[in-house]
Parts: structure tokens; C-alpha cells; sequence
């Protein structure tokens, strides 16, 4: 990766290029102002890994021409620079205390700036740019063998909403192929702020959060969207999605998305395979754990591998593990049954249970800016009257 951002930075496909796509290592050299010597050790490497081709002249000098792989280079710049960027290169150097935590953990991203991958971009804009390049980028790609591929797909709608649409390339491509589609850009306010692609009677831009709302269209689009979240929150999503579906269309919703397939592999399961690493590195997902490594909870999966202390996790819902003695099941199972049946305001909520021979624990609602014995004995304790008062309404929610 180090190797192929030096020769984006370089220029070494633009150079060739503009030459006839081939020049020897000494002209090469030359209009890149780059000492020879060093130029040669690139461009070997970048030869035997089939990016250019080496060859030699009757004169018995080097020669270096293009390829389609050296091409691609130019069209998928930003996707690389941002990948080999400091920022995202970080992450990984944690990535084994990620496997060894467990997903509780936050992932290596976090841990290597303070903040998750989308607070860390509302605050920085020049990443924020990278990143936006990168899956413009990605969409000027993609997006042309889904117009050739998909037409179909497209037909009868009036208005569509990319979620997550970052600068408008993907709609900008979609509504050229399908002139009766008009789109609306979706995407966090600090994104759609300042759009490459203009506003037009076709496109409107719109700063929002998914997980709270979606705008109403006939069909809501989704690239690259949902493997960035576990399944409660790609859940959460759709759900905005089907409500964001005008009730009187024959609506729905599209998902572009990578799915890795366990029993068969194709060609194209090494891309797969390796977003799936860039997401245990950059985001909090863990939509693919296989289901024995779940917990099964009261009315939803709780989506942790078996942890040893309790955790918070801070996404769309904040919760706290209470971690019980293996050689405590009377215990556990009479604590089960009783939260299960109480309900009050100046209680923590049971939300679910993992009951297993080895595994005894349950999931709460996590309380933040205060624990029990805070409550019980701080400086800011309640007073034996509430206390008396939540008791009295324990009971009565039982009866």
C-alpha cells in the first residue's frame, strides 16, 4: 500500500500517460526529478506486482509502459490516499488488542483518536474531504455497472433518496441514466454543507441523521451503508427506511452492499474479505458474527461475545453487563425473575440474559452520571423516602 501511494504521489501513471504510456527508467527519471537509482527499486516492485510492465529496448535500457492496472491508479487515487492515510493507517496497529478484547472494546479507530470514525470527520475537514473523495471515487465505479446491470430497477420512480449519498456523485450518475428520477442527497449536515455537486431541480441536498429520520421518496437507495453498523442498528435503519417510503408508491428500498458468502468464494471474495478487516479496524459493526456467538436475549439478540466485567457500549442504545459466578444459578435465575417483572422510573430496565452453564449474565439499561452506591451512600444519596417509595411501587408493579 506505502508503494502504491508513492507512486500516486509521484505521478508515475499521469507521466506515462502523457508520454505514450511508455518511457524508459532514464526519461522517467527525468521528468519526475527523481534520482534514478531510488525511481528504479519503485518501479521494479511495482513491476513484479503486475502494476506497470518492464520491459527492455533493442538498446538494452529499461522501459516501463502502462497497464489497466497502472490506469486504475488515476481513477481509484482517492480511495487509496485515504486508506494509506495516517488516520486510517493508525487503527491497525491495534488491531490484535480488537480480537483479544472482544467486541466490547472500541475499535482500534477509536482508540487511536478518541472518537468513532464519523465524529472524528465532523471535526476534522480535511479528512472529512478524504473520505467523501474516496467513496465519490469508489461510486464513479460502481455506480455505471449498476445503471448497465440494474435498469430495471429503476423504473416507475418519481423521487429517490440516497442515505449516506456523501457529495452526490452516486445521484448525480443515477438521475443522468434515469432523467425521470429526482434524488435527494442524504447525509450528515457537516457532509452535504458544502457539495461538489450542485443543487439543481433534480438533486437536493438534505443534512440529516439516519437513525432518527430518513426524507420521504419512492424508493430510498443504500450503498455502502449497513456494513458500517451491527444488526440492531442496520435494523434501526431500515426501519426509517420502510418510514420514509411514501405510503401511496409501490416503494423500496436498494441495498448495494458486500456480502461475504461462507460456503462458496469467487473472484471477488479477497475484496470482500478485506473490507470485512477495514471494518473490525475502523467501526464498531458486528453484523456477521455467526449466531452461536451471540446472546439470546428476553425479545432481541444481544449483539457481545461473552465478556469477563461489565461493559457500556455506546451506540444507538447505551447498555451495562452484570457478569454472575458460574456456581451461582439460584441466584441468577431468582434476579431474572424478579427484574423481569419490575418496572420503574428509578430503575435500571432488564433488557436481557445470557443463561448458560459457564456464561451467567444480564443486560440493564446503562444508568450514565451515577451508579448504585453513588445513589445509596454519595453525597447525593436519595432519601429514605424515595427509597420507600420505588420499593412500594416495585411491588405494586407486580401485583
Amino acid at each position: 500500500m506505502a508503494v502504491v501511494k508513492c507512486a500516486i504521489e509521484l505521478g508515475i501513471a499521469e507521466v506515462l500517460e502523457r508520454n505514450g504510456g511508455s518511457m524508459t527508467i532514464s526519461e522517467l527519471s527525468s521528468s519526475l526529478t527523481c534520482p534514478q537509482p531510488y525511481l528504479y527499486r519503485i518501479m521494479r516492485f511495482l513491476a513484479h506486482r503486475k502494476i506497470f510492465k518492464q520491459t527492455k529496448t533493442s538498446q538494452g535500457t529499461l522501459s516501463y509502459t502502462q497497464t489497466l492496472l497502472s490506469r486504475q491508479l488515476t481513477r481509484m487515487t482517492p480511495l487509496i490516499l485515504l486508506e494509506s492515510s495516517p488516520v486510517m493507517l493508525a487503527p491497525w496497529v491495534s488491531l490484535s488488542n480488537r480480537v483479544r478484547g472482544g467486541i466490547g472494546n472500541d475499535a482500534p479507530f477509536q482508540v487511536a483518536h478518541g472518537e468513532d470514525l464519523w465524529s472524528y470527520a465532523a471535526y476534522h475537514p480535511s479528512h472529512s474531504k478524504l473520505f467523501n473523495d474516496a467513496m465519490a471515487c469508489d461510486s464513479r465505479v460502481l455506480v455505471p455497472q449498476i445503471i448497465k446491470g440494474c435498469p430495471s430497477l429503476f423504473d416507475g420512480i418519481s423521487t429517490m433518496v440516497d442515505v449516506g449519498g456523501g457529495d452526490g456523485t452516486t445521484l448525480s450518475m443515477l438521475v443522468v441514466a434515469f432523467p425521470w428520477i429526482r434524488g435527494i442527497n442524504y447525509d450528515l449536515p457537516h457532509v452535504v454543507s458544502n457539495p461538489s455537486i450542485p443543487i439543481s431541480d433534480r438533486i437536493e441536498h438534505v443534512g440529516g441523521d439516519m437513525f432518527d429520520n430518513i426524507p420521504k421518496a419512492d424508493v430510498v437507495f443504500l450503498k455502502w451503508v449497513l456494513h458500517d453498523w451491527d444488526d440492531e442498528e442496520c435494523i434501526q435503519i431500515l426501519n426509517n427506511c420502510k418510514e420514509a417510503i411514501i405510503k401511496e408508491k409501490a416503494g423500496k428500498v436498494i441495498i448495494v452492499e458486500a456480502v461475504i458468502e461462507e460456503e462458496t468464494e469467487d473472484k471477488l471474495e479477497d475484496a470482500r474479505l478485506m473490507l470485512d478487516m477495514v471494518m473490525m479496524a475502523h467501526t464498531s459493526n458486528v453484523a456477521d458474527l455467526p449466531m452461536e456467538e451471540k446472546w439470546i436475549s428476553v425479545d432481541s439478540e444481544i449483539r457481545e461475545p461473552w465478556t469477563a466485567r461489565v461493559k457500556v457500549f455506546s451506540r444507538s442504545k447505551d447498555v451495562a453487563v452484570k457478569v454472575l459466578s458460574k456456581d451461582a444459578p439460584k441466584q441468577f435465575s431468582t434476579e431474572i425473575a424478579m427484574f423481569g417483572k419490575i418496572s420503574h422510573k428509578n430503575l435500571v430496565l432488564l433488557i436481557g440474559y445470557c443463561e448458560e452453564p459457564d456464561n451467567l449474565a444480564s443486560v440493564h439499561e446503562y444508568m450514565a452520571g451515577g451508579d448504585l452506591t453513588a445513589l445509596l451512600s454519595g453525597s447525593d444519596s436519595l432519601s429514605w423516602k424515595t427509597r420507600l417509595q420505588i420499593a412500594i411501587d416495585s411491588a405494586q408493579s407486580q401485583e
